[in-house]
Parts: C-alpha cells; structure tokens; sequence
C-alpha cells in the first residue's frame, strides 16, 4: 500500500473542532493546509513535473511538494510572519501593532543602496506623541527581517532533504500565503532554495469579491474548492447505475 499519511496534534484538532462547533456547525472533514493552498495555487503542468508550494501563514510555514502529478511530501515549520512582526516589536522597543504596520509599510527582505538615507519613524513602547518617537534607518528594519526569512526557508530546506525530496520537488517554489506578500521575499527564497520562484494567486471563484483573492486567502479558496470536487464525487456516485446481474 503506498500512503501519505499527514498526522497533526490531537488536542489542536479537538480545538478546532470545539471552535467550529460552537458556530453551530459541524467539520466534515480536515484538510492539511499545505495541501488546500496547492488546490488554489499549483498549475497542473507544475504538479507533473515537480514543484514545490511553501505557503506562509501567521504562526508556521507550511510547504507541499508534488511530483508527477501527485501530493508526495508535506512539511510544517514552527515559523511565520508573526515572528518577524515581533522580532521587530523587540528590536525597535515598538508595539506589536505598530511593528506590524511598519513591517507591512516599510519592510524588506532584501537591502538596497537607499536603505541608510531613508528614516523611519518608530513610536515607542509606553510613549505618546511623535516627540516621543525613534527615528531609525531603514537598513536596520531589514536588518531585523531578513534573518527571519533566511532562517524560515533554511528549515524548510534542511527538511527536504532530511525526508530525501529535495531533487524530486522540483526547479520550481511556488510562495502564498500572508507573510508571502513581504517585498523582496522572493528574492531571498531564490538564494536559499536555489529554485525559480514565482509568488501564487489563488485561482479565481465565481462570486468572491476582489479583496479576497491574494496570496493570504490561498488556503480558504483551496478548501472551497476541496469541498466542492468531494461533493460534485458524492453526487456521481450517487447517479451511477447500480448492476445487479451478479445478483442473486
């Protein structure tokens, strides 16, 4: 029997499944993310000839490796775009929510020769006003990012060839996910992983609305479409003919 079996911590189900429950609604079956986010974003001539989908979320990066058409290796490193936010809230003595919006303001992953004339402002923890405020280079914001992302697509490296997939996933990386978004992410992906990387955009649904369809919505557009194809497989099966002549 040759099986991909994706095993997950059993009392982070039952909370989910508590969440869920407590909407008044029931799970009918759970997904990896990994793979929701590949059913959005991988193109099918990607899947044959190896690819692989990292997907980066809040609190982990999750990556799916397909080859010949085929889901054959998932991987989930403890690390995401969460992280950044508060290496940042640290290295800057700023709150979370304001090292968030510089993150997504101001932030990069790659240097660049302006980063030391561009100025920042920083508010600082327990502080009010903006006389109150740091005033800080750029270089030293993407100075605190890059580490980050460098170590995140490292781990995943260092998995794939732990589990032996790194020649099978692949010349191509495929990034979703929120934290994807980062600018110059890319670019650092393509040093570490030594692969072409291309940002993925969920495919679009009928009746989702523009703001809905970036990288960060890749695992909920592939759930989507996870549970239609097993509903539209139900009902096929449902309208088969059943052949009884073997009956007695």
């Amino acid at each position: 029997v040759n099986m991909h079996v994706v095993t997950a911590s059993s009392s982070a189900l039952r909370n989910l499944e508590t969440v869920v429950a407590r909407c008044h609604l029931r799970v009918q079956e759970m997904v990896a993310s990994p793979y929701a986010s590949a059913l959005s974003c991988i193109l099918n001539d990607e899947s044959k000839l190896g690819v692989t989908m990292i997907d980066m979320g809040g609190g982990t990066t999750s990556a799916a490796v397909y080859f010949d058409g085929e889901l054959v290796h998932t991987e989930v490193v403890p690390l995401g775009g969460a992280h950044i936010t508060n290496d940042l809230a640290r290295g800057l003595s700023t709150p979370i929510s304001h090292a968030e919006r510089i993150k997504t303001l101001y932030g990069n992953a790659m240097p660049s020769s302006s980063d030391d004339k561009a100025v920042v402002e920083i508010p600082l923890i327990g502080e009010n006003g903006i006389q109150e405020a740091n005033h800080v280079p750029r270089s030293m914001i993407v100075g605190i990012i890059r580490p980050r992302v460098q170590e995140t697509f490292e781990l995943i490296r260092e998995r794939l060839v732990a589990a032996r997939f790194e020649q099978v996933s692949g010349p191509r990386v495929i990034l979703t996910g929120g934290a994807s978004q980062l600018a110059g992410i890319t670019d650092v992906a393509n040093e570490v992983l030594d692969r072409q990387v291309r940002l993925g955009r969920p495919s679009k649904l009928e009746g989702l609305p523009e703001a809905v369809t970036g990288p960060a919505f890749s695992t909920s557009i592939g759930l989507i479409k996870y549970a239609v194809s097993i509903n539209s497989e139900s009902t096929e099966s449902m309208c088969e003919p059943t052949n009884y002549s073997n009956n007695k």
